[in-house]
């Protein structure tokens, strides 16, 4: 299993007007960091602005005086990157420029807050961190700021497909379930079969026999892999009439996960895509996500 999670990124927007969402994240690093004990480095990227390099100073002390509440959690001083990225960046230009720092300083995990949208009650996913997620080559965890963080983490909901088994990917949420020391939910929606009595329902009724058999050996193999790492695993595999997002939610609440970790692959040009469930999760999930990335 490769190293353990002991150095955390965090994406701050020090500009934000929304307190909620920072307070929402510093809930959760505290929780996992009761277990991890890594090093977590607040980050927000700047422009060269004149005007804003000329306050600087004042605005990162401003921000560490704001973190210094939560001394438990032991966050670094706060610093800013990005001076060479030009005086109005564009969001791909942001996000690289912290993704570039990320990687040459070795951090483990990044964690980034969905944004609220005003008018509308649903908390919605802001561009900066959906561009992250996609980006990124290093795990990233989406804080959901209306979700309620529990007092531990005690199980990892992991939704997986049918065949071949994501053994590096898994491997990451392994790792993370050891330091955590909780169990993994390995979670798989079927496809409701069909009730059809025509002369084809047997056709239908033996592919979905099939499709379970084959989700049951997938299972039993990322079982294997969890129980040579001392992980608990538990297997749930249903038939939802529900989209496949909404099941995976459900669930999560039913098994009392404390956070979801989705899988995000590359498709045939190389770049890294979440899909449009996996997005959706992300969007609407009161849990913290986690997205590890193929092959990382």
């Amino acid at each position: 299993m490769s190293q353990k999670i002991d150095r955390i990124l965090w994406a701050v927007d020090f500009l934000s007007e929304q307190p909620e969402l920072e307070k929402q994240a510093l809930k959760f690093i505290k929780v996992i960091n009761k277990k991890l004990e890594a090093t977590v480095q607040p980050v927000f990227v700047t422009n060269n602005h004149p005007m804003q390099n000329q306050y600087m100073d004042e605005i990162l002390k401003h921000i560490e005086k704001r973190f210094k509440k939560y001394k438990s959690i032991h966050l670094n001083a706060p610093i800013s990157i990005g001076q060479n990225i030009g005086a109005n960046p564009e969001l791909r230009e942001q996000v690289d420029a912290l993704l570039a720092y990320a990687q040459m300083e070795n951090f483990d995990l990044i964690v980034t807050q969905t944004h609220a949208s005003s008018g509308i009650k649903k908390w919605l996913l802001g561009s900066f961190a959906e561009s992250l997620i996609l980006r990124s080559k290093i795990p990233v965890m989406s804080i959901n700021p209306s979700s309620e963080t529990p007092t531990s983490i005690k199980n990892i909901l992991y939704p997986f497909e049918m065949g071949d088994v994501d053994q590096p990917e898994f491997g990451q949420v392994l790792r993370l379930a050891e330091q955590l020391k909780c169990k993994v939910t390995l979670y798989h929606r079927l496809p409701t079969p069909s009730h059809y009595l025509g002369p084809y329902a047997h056709l239908l009724q033996e592919e979905f026999r099939l499709d379970k058999n084959e989700a049951e050996e997938t299972a039993e193999e990322y079982e294997k892999m969890a129980k040579a790492h001392g992980i608990k695993a538990e297997v749930v595999i249903e038939t939802k009439k529900a989209r496949i997002s909404d099941a995976l939610l459900k669930a999560a609440k039913k098994y009392d996960a404390g956070m979801i970790a989705l899988v995000s692959k590359k498709d045939t040009t190389g770049r890294i895509l979440l899909g449009s469930t996996g997005l959706d999760v992300v969007r609407k999930s009161e849990l913290p996500v986690w997205v590890v990335h193929e092959n990382r």
